[in-house]
């Protein structure tokens, strides 16, 4: 709510992962063409490569326009294939983006059920154009916690990222110019965040940073990119310095935004299905959560919830009965939790054997199937905010899209809210970079993105996006309404936008 996390920048711990850069030219693959097997230099976080050895040399960059390599391989030398994810509940009727429309709370779905589904709207044809002769590649970087038990939320967010640059190539890039990602592993350690993007545009030349997630490593690279004019397009939504350089473009809320679109996600859900007494269970590891704890009376309370209880948990900690028991003693109805994806699923096995079924509740960014098969949620109920798309939607064009890319190029990936955060960081690169020239331009991404007025790019964000010129982007907590029931994850309202 304002990773996800739900991403949230979303949850995790102060990781020791080792570093790790990866080079992703995103130029093979072109009209359907499976990736090829991913050698362990190129292989994208979270796909089960070890990163690498302390004081090991660093890797050689690899181009996997060259190795084949793709977004969601899952082990050095071996890449295997998914069906495409499943499909979202459609909507009944295309609705306006003006994140002021309905925002009165959503009737309870559980009792009818989700919709009868329909075919997912094609992605309208587009012709694949070869770069133009002799044009350059778009290196960009991506700085995150790539490694370590955060892995799970922090992983695919850069997966998304590597998905687009995939697809877009595929289509002739920008304006003819294919993309380079080069990741680069902060291990959740300020002073390697710090190195790590001066490494990138130092010495790898990278015009543009997409979606950095710096929650766990803190601002330390914001005044270097300010003083240099790097934009940083896209982020996990946890970083609470979000809107304190005008280089910064977030692709939906963060920091206090994000908080509060969560809280009022949920509580609105609750609250229209007859729950309202509230418990808060937020990991001590890191700041966004303690956030959550401080600010959960603020957004529930004057949406007719009132907090019963509240503790600190570890995201480490193996199993959360005594609060459980606490939580059910206190006569909690909703269980809100603060924490990276895995912890949901304890805490559920944890309460579930002390006979305490809430409604569960959480924010966007950790979002993800796992979580939407696991028979407890399927049965108490589950609800969150999206802070971009739903990932699971698929009925609209720009929606298809995503589902077709994961199809095509994503051999391996599976659609998440990360998935989704990353991917909107692109689409924005997109958009600033339709008239990119030759040779491409740092300057030319920033005039892009000042161009950017009052666009939503086809309803992936839950608010129009502005970015005025030289100016700090002005944040606002948006979100659309999601929740798991006994056919997982499906959207309340049909895919509203929501805004305070």
């Amino acid at each position: 709510m304002k990773r996800t996390l739900m991403v949230f920048a979303v949850a995790a711990l102060v990781l020791t992962a080792c570093g790790t850069r990866v080079e992703q030219s995103a130029t093979s693959a072109v009209n359907g063409a499976q990736p090829a097997p991913a050698t362990a230099d190129d292989a994208p976080p979270g796909s089960g490569v070890a990163p690498d050895s302390p004081g090991a040399p660093p890797p050689s960059t690899v181009d996997s326009g060259s190795s084949g390599a793709g977004p969601g391989s899952t082990s050095a030398g071996a890449a295997t294939s998914t069906p495409p994810p499943g499909r979202g509940q459609p909507k009944a009727a295309p609705s306006p983006a003006d994140p002021s429309r309905d925002r009165s709370p959503a009737a309870p779905a559980s009792d009818a059920g989700p919709a009868p589904k329909k075919p997912a709207l094609p992605v309208p044809p587009t012709r694949p154009e070869a770069p133009q002769p002799g044009a350059s590649v778009v290196k960009v970087g991506s700085v995150a916690t790539i490694s370590g038990p955060a892995s799970s939320s922090i992983g695919p967010m850069v997966q998304g990222v590597q998905l687009w640059a995939k697809a877009v190539s595929a289509r002739g890039g920008l304006n003819g110019h294919p993309v380079s990602v080069i990741v680069a592993d902060n291990g959740g350690d300020p002073a390697r965040n710090k190195a790590a993007i001066q490494d990138l545009v130092d010495n790898k030349k990278v015009l543009a940073f997409l979606n950095n997630v710096d929650a766990l490593s803190g601002p330390s690279g914001l005044d270097y990119v300010t003083a240099k004019r790097i934009p940083v397009i896209g982020m996990s939504g946890g970083e609470r310095w979000a809107y304190d350089s005008p280089m910064l473009f977030p692709q939906g809320p963060a920091g206090n935004y994000l908080i509060e679109s969560a809280f009022a996600s949920d509580a609105t859900q609750a609250v229209a299905r007859g729950k309202k007494k509230l418990g808060v269970l937020t990991c001590v590891e890191v700041q966004l959560c303690k956030d959550f704890a401080a600010q959960a009376g603020q957004h529930t309370v004057p949406r007719g919830m009132t907090i019963v209880y509240k503790a600190d948990i570890s995201i480490a900690q193996p199993d959360f009965t005594a609060e459980c028991l606490s939580a059910r003693n206190a006569g909690a109805e909703v269980l809100f939790i603060a924490a990276e994806a895995s912890t949901f699923l304890r805490v559920s096995a944890s309460c579930a054997r002390q006979s305490f079924h809430p409604l569960y509740a959480s924010a966007s960014t950790v979002i993800n199937d796992t979580l939407a098969k696991d028979p407890n949620f399927m049965r108490d109920g589950f609800v969150a905010n999206a802070a971009t798309f739903p990932y699971f939607q698929d009925d609209t064009p720009a929606t298809a899209e995503f589902h077709d890319a994961i199809a095509r190029f994503g051999s391996g990936l599976k659609a998440s809210g990360g998935l989704a955060l990353g991917w909107v960081s692109g689409k924005i690169l997109e958009k600033a970079g339709a008239r990119m020239p030759e040779p491409p331009t740092t300057q030319a991404i920033l005039d892009g993105l000042w161009s950017i007025n009052n666009d939503d790019l086809g309803g992936l964000s839950p608010q129009p996006l502005t970015f005025p010129r030289e100016q700090k982007a002005v944040g606002r907590a948006c979100w659309f309404n999601i929740l798991i029931g006994e056919q997982g994850w499906s959207s309340p309202d049909q895919f509203q936008h929501h805004c305070d």
